[in-house]
C-alpha cells in the first residue's frame, strides 16, 4: 500500500486518524501512546506503517498562502468551530489543558503554546499594566480579533481543498459518522477494531459537544456574542 498522509490543523487529531488508519491496515499492530495526546505513538512496527500524519508549522496555520498545494491524501474538515476552539487551545503541544486554567493563567500559557504564541504580543500590550497578569474582560478581545478572526479564518481553506478524503472535524465525536468515515479510508477495517478506536479516543479528550457549553469558560461567551455579530 503507498504511503498515506492526513494534514490536520493544531490538536491532536490528525495524529489519532493517522494511528487509526494504521491500526486498522496492517494485522496485528500493537502500540503505546506515550503522551497525554496522540502527538507521540509507539508501534511495534515501525517500517511498515501505511499513513504519517502531516503537521502543519504553528506559522503555516497564520499565514493561509503556505498551505495550499499540500499534497495530502485525507484532509481534516473543520465542520464545528467552537468545539475545534477548544481542543486547538487545550489539546496542542502534547498537552491537555483544563480551559478555565489555562484561561486564568492566559498569558504565561500562551507563550509557550505552539499556535498562540504567534497572536499572543497584542495582548500581551493591553495587559501590559499588570502583566504577566490580565484583564479578563479583555480577554473577549483577544478571542474575536485573533483567535476567531485570524486563526480559524485561516483554517477556512479546508472545506475546498482537493483531498482525495476529507474527514470531518465532528466526525470524531459522533461513533456512527466515524464509522462511515474510517471504513471509505479503510474498506477493509474491522467494525469492533473502529469501535474500540473511537472508545479509546473518548477517553483521551476532555471537551466534547456535550459538555463545552458547560465550562464557563470566556470563550465559549465570546464565541456566542461572535455568532451574533456575524448574522447578516
Amino acid at each position: 500500500m503507498n504511503q498515506r498522509t492526513v494534514s490536520y490543523p493544531a490538536g491532536g487529531h490528525g495524529q489519532f486518524l493517522a494511528m487509526a488508519i494504521n491500526i486498522l491496515s496492517i494485522d496485528n499492530l500493537e502500540f503505546r501512546i506515550t503522551t497525554k495526546t496522540f502527538d507521540l505513538v509507539e508501534y511495534s512496527d515501525n517500517k511498515n506503517l501505511v499513513c504519517s500524519p502531516r503537521a502543519l508549522s504553528p506559522k503555516d496555520l497564520i499565514c493561509k498562502a503556505t498551505l495550499v498545494g499540500y499534497p495530502d491524501d485525507i484532509g481534516i474538515v473543520i465542520d464545528d468551530e467552537i468545539l475545534y476552539l477548544h481542543q486547538m487551545i487545550c489539546r496542542v503541544d502534547a498537552n491537555n489543558y483544563d480551559l478555565i486554567e489555562f484561561e486564568k493563567n492566559f498569558i504565561p500559557y500562551c507563550q509557550k503554546h505552539g499556535v498562540l504564541q504567534h497572536v499572543i504580543d497584542d495582548f500581551i500590550i493591553m495587559n501590559k499594566k499588570i502583566y504577566p497578569n490580565h484583564d479578563p474582560k479583555k480577554l473577549k478581545w483577544f478571542y474575536k480579533n485573533k483567535i476567531f478572526g485570524v486563526i480559524l479564518g485561516n483554517d477556512a481553506w479546508r472545506d475546498a481543498y482537493d483531498s482525495t478524503h476529507k474527514f470531518p472535524f465532528s466526525a470524531f465525536y459522533d461513533r456512527q459518522k466515524f464509522c462511515s468515515y474510517i471504513t471509505k479510508i479503510v474498506p477493509e477495517a474491522k467494525l469492533e477494531k473502529v469501535h474500540s478506536l473511537y472508545q479509546s479516543f473518548h477517553q483521551n479528550v476532555r471537551y466534547n459537544p456535550g459538555n463545552i457549553a458547560n465550562t464557563g469558560s470566556i470563550l465559549y461567551e465570546s464565541w456566542q456574542e461572535y455568532m451574533v455579530d456575524r448574522k447578516p
